[in-house]
């Protein structure tokens, strides 16, 4: 056997069985409804993200521990943390035969309409699946799975147009998320650009739902499904003026906008400055705009912001499409 050879066999012994290894992971905001797709459609956009470092706990197995966040408000323990749930969740599906310990950096607040508890949960299970040494059959769709049980725990809602998006990237259809699971993932134009202005407020999850209603007219539902398939059919043929056509919500955003200062003043100030289409990201508080690079995006963000007549500072941010979704950003080996 070659000299060469030997050598590198004996390294991957060492690794194997006397190193830790450490992963830093992102997983990105996402846009969930996107107008009448209410719990079925979902995006990613480039920014913000949240980050996690995750150390492969080689002597705990199953054990997931949460050390460090940035933020006081989020629960250290793991059972209250959606990265904590999702990570648990995966570990023991698979009978693990290690842990995980997690220090976590939110890019984005809890309560922004951003998918921050979602993104938490993608990076998590994002994690875990890299510590994973066997082929795990479907094991994308496990990892879907805990997120969208750790959505639940802590939303109340079984709803994965957050956490796929955030998991996998691009825009997700997903019109069942249990019993069957069932998800399709489309590439979203490279020309997209979506401005995000997040008010000085928080709006739950758990809170917004409570004021949708239970019945709708069927009309109402005639025209959220016309407008559902204009938002699609933008998506397939990279129309992003036909996608923003199709940004129209008669069920949920009139609800909704009550929670959003000035929502409507904000709406129309993005159309007016250019946009294709504006409603509002998840739950709130954060308004979305769709544009494209040809568009004089800074000047839609800065009307959004004034349209909000705030006295604290608008948050606006310009995404850009993300089509890959949760991702180990690098790893490393400690001796």
């Amino acid at each position: 056997m070659p000299q060469g050879v030997h050598i590198t066999s004996a390294i991957d012994n060492t690794i194997s069985e006397h190193t830790m290894e450490k992963i830093v992971v992102s997983a990105p905001a996402t846009l969930a409804n996107i107008g009448p797709g209410f719990d079925v459609y979902g995006l990613a956009v480039d920014s913000p993200v949240d980050i996690i470092k995750a150390k492969k706990l080689e002597d705990s197995p199953k054990k997931v521990v949460i050390s460090e966040t940035n933020l006081p408000e989020l629960p250290l323990e793991a059972n209250q943390n959606t990265a904590g749930i999702a990570a648990q969740f995966i570990l023991n599906k698979v009978d693990a035969d290690f842990g995980v310990e997690f220090k976590i950096e939110k890019g984005m607040g809890i309560g922004t309409g951003l998918g921050s508890s979602a993104a938490s949960a993608a990076a998590g299970a994002k994690a875990v699946a890299h510590f994973i040494n066997d082929d795990i059959k479907d094991l994308e769709s496990l990892l879907l799975e805990g997120c969208i049980i750790a959505e639940e725990a802590i939303d109340g809602g079984i709803h994965g147009d957050n956490v796929a998006p955030s998991l996998f990237g691009g825009f997700i259809v997903i019109p069942s998320s249990r019993s069957p699971l069932l998800f399709s993932k489309f590439l979203l134009p490279k020309s997209l650009r979506v401005i995000l202005a997040t008010p000085p407020i928080s709006i739950l999850t758990a809170d917004a739902r409570r004021i949708i209603p239970k019945e709708i007219p069927l009309q109402h539902s005639i025209h959220s499904t016309g407008y559902a398939g204009l938002v699609m059919a933008g998506i397939i043929k990279k129309d992003l003026k036909l996608m923003g056509k199709g940004i129209v919500d008669t069920i949920i955003e009139p609800v909704r906008a009550s929670l959003i200062p000035h929502f409507y003043e904000v709406k129309q100030a993005a159309l007016d400055a250019g946009a294709y289409g504006c409603s509002i990201s998840g739950a709130g508080p954060t308004v979305f705009a769709i544009a494209d690079e040809n568009c004089d995006l800074k000047n839609i963000g800065k009307a959004m912001a004034e349209a909000f007549e705030m006295h604290k500072q608008v948050t606006v941010r310009i995404g850009l499409p993300n089509n890959d979704g949760a991702k180990v950003l690098a790893r490393s080996f400690h001796f």
